[in-house]
């Protein structure tokens, strides 16, 4: 089968999990500083850790003060720490690499979105000073932390029917740039908004519900990273493809395939989680594929 890939990236490998078990609705995935791979592994309750070649590392999962009760997304911050949103738990968790429990904060379902509260959080993202940003996808807003649970501010908005600026339907995917700008990703809102670390709107980029596909619309936008060259992914999960923007978020390119149940190399199956290595590698997770595909730079 011919694989449907951009002129930036080319199919590299492919891997379904780490033990009998293998992946059951991966989600959130994160890149290290030796660029292991995090992968969350929703359905589980777990978090795998590889090497850059899909080769099995370790894992941690479910028990008491560190269990999962539906982790969605996972970050690392400069010291190699992890962090772990739960969609069901309302919390968020904080892990050394080795997945030794350190810390949690989390709220009781609020549908005020109170300081400090979750409401069904997703994607999660840390800034060049380890500060931490939750896209807290049922309050629609997003809240920044210091990295021990410390709250520092938020922002959100109604469920922008309209689509005003800086109002968010459904946030999901998050990440932040070098200089500390905001990239939210919204499911329902199928745009993305950026924001300085303030939560000060700066620009954004949308379309409608594209069932033709066109360049530059999405369709259940939801995973989002920004590689060394300012260049920004986005995972279009009702779509089944990425596509890349430079910072003003104009198109640059994209690829893209059928809802593949068969596993075909460079196909997605409901792409989710994305993240990139230090090389601009790219990585992507299927819900549906249950699977990692990576891509490389070309």
């Amino acid at each position: 089968m011919k694989q449907r890939i951009s002129m930036l990236m080319k199919y590299s490998t492919q891997w379904n999990g780490g033990d009998v078990k293998k992946f059951d609705g991966p989600d959130g995935i994160a890149i290290d500083s030796q660029d292991n791979v995090y992968v969350v592994d929703y359905w589980h309750n777990r978090l795998q850790v590889f090497d850059s070649n899909g080769a099995y590392l370790r894992s941690w999962k479910g028990g008491d003060i560190g269990g999962f009760d539906g982790p969605s997304g996972v970050a690392i911050d400069s010291q190699d720490n992890v962090y772990i949103t739960e969609f069901f738990g309302n919390r968020v968790q904080k892990f050394t690499s080795d997945g030794e429990y350190v810390t949690s904060w989390f709220g009781s379902v609020s549908i005020r979105g109170g300081f400090g509260d979750f409401r069904e959080p997703s994607g999660i993202a840390i800034d060049n000073q380890d500060n931490v940003y939750v896209a807290d996808s049922g309050n629609n807003c997003v809240q920044k932390f210091t990295s021990n649970g410390k709250f520092l501010t938020s922002w959100s908005g109604s469920n922008a029917i309209k689509g005003e600026p800086g109002e968010f339907k459904a946030p999901n995917g998050i990440v932040t740039d070098s200089e500390d700008n905001v990239y939210v990703a919204e499911f329902s809102g199928n745009r993305v908004q950026v924001f300085n670390s303030n939560g000060e709107y700066v620009t954004s980029w949308s379309g409608s519900d594209s069932t033709k596909g066109e360049p530059g619309r999405f369709d259940g936008s939801n995973g989002i990273v920004v590689d060394s060259q300012s260049r920004v992914y986005v995972t279009e999960f009702s779509s089944n493809r990425v596509q890349v923007f430079n910072r003003d978020g104009e198109y640059v390119t994209s690829w893209s395939g059928s809802d593949s149940t068969k596993g075909e190399p460079g196909v997605f199956g409901r792409p989710i989680g994305i993240a990139i290595d230090s090389y601009d590698n790219v990585y992507v997770t299927e819900y549906l594929g249950d699977r990692v595909q990576k891509f490389r730079k070309v």
